[in-house]
């Protein structure tokens, strides 16, 4: 004889076993309505999830929420997020193997002044004071005249800088006013100079009138200026003044390198 009636006291915990349970729905779960009362929800369809609708309702099953999609993809591409942000994009020009990092096109930029790139893996020499690159520069700059003349021109000046190294090169001439007795100094460098030293470079002179024969003349960078060194044998070294040594329309071209502060 079944029973129809049974009291929840009489019921035993875990005495109710699944064989003892309604069937159902493969895929169904079993949860409670709004009212409390258990229901079954599902199934669900291959791939999608259950999902909570919140307060007063039972979960559902519904299609999983779109995931973002790699675009165009193909092998060691690095992926970046699209315009849309929900989608992520794969770099043909960027691409990194396990071992190289490899820019397809475009240029590398150092977002950060005082950043570069880092040669700390490289060997030491015993005086090593920094191993990161972190600036290079070409460009044009002016040269002026400072002292020992009241005017000049020049032809293209050019520099590079690669990290705190400047290469120079001048092509000053048409010097005027060179009566004067100071000495002839060249400014306007386009780096303020690391005064710890002086940088001596290399010149050819045209038109130039030196005092004495068998001169040697080297540019030296000696402060934030350029004068010029001449030297001869058995004799201290002499900076050039205008009145002496530099005729109106003297040309010097010069090569130089110093340190930037």
């Amino acid at each position: 004889m079944a029973l129809t009636q049974v009291k929840t006291s009489g019921i035993a915990d875990d005495a109710v076993t699944l064989a003892k349970q309604a069937a159902g729905t493969d895929g169904q779960i079993i949860t409670y309505d709004a009212s409390g009362n258990p229901t079954a929800v599902g199934p669900g369809t291959d791939g999608q999830v259950l999902t909570s609708t919140g307060a007063g309702s039972p979960p559902a099953f519904e299609d999983a929420a779109g995931g973002a999609t790699i675009n165009n993809a193909t092998a060691d591409e690095l992926v970046t997020v699209a315009s849309t942000t929900t989608q992520l994009d794969a770099e043909a020009n960027l691409t990194f193997d396990g071992t190289d990092l490899t820019l397809g096109t475009g240029n590398l930029i150092i977002g950060t002044s005082g950043k570069g790139i880092d040669f700390s893996a490289t060997g030491d020499a015993s005086g090593m004071g920094s191993e990161l690159l972190d600036d290079y520069e070409e460009g044009s700059w002016e040269p002026s005249i400072e002292a020992g003349g009241t005017g000049m021109s020049h032809y293209g000046s050019n520099y590079t800088r690669v990290g705190d190294i400047v290469h120079l090169q001048g092509y000053v001439h048409a010097f005027t006013g060179t009566t004067n007795s100071a000495t002839v100094q060249i400014g306007t460098l386009p780096f303020t100079v690391d005064t710890a030293d002086e940088y001596p470079g290399a010149c050819v002179m045209h038109s130039t009138d030196f005092t004495s024969t068998g001169n040697w003349v080297t540019p030296v960078v000696s402060g934030q200026i350029i004068k010029f060194m001449g030297s001869k044998d058995g004799a201290a070294w002499y900076t050039l003044v205008g009145s002496d040594d530099i005729a109106n329309g003297n040309t010097i071209m010069f090569n130089i390198t110093y340190r930037a502060a």
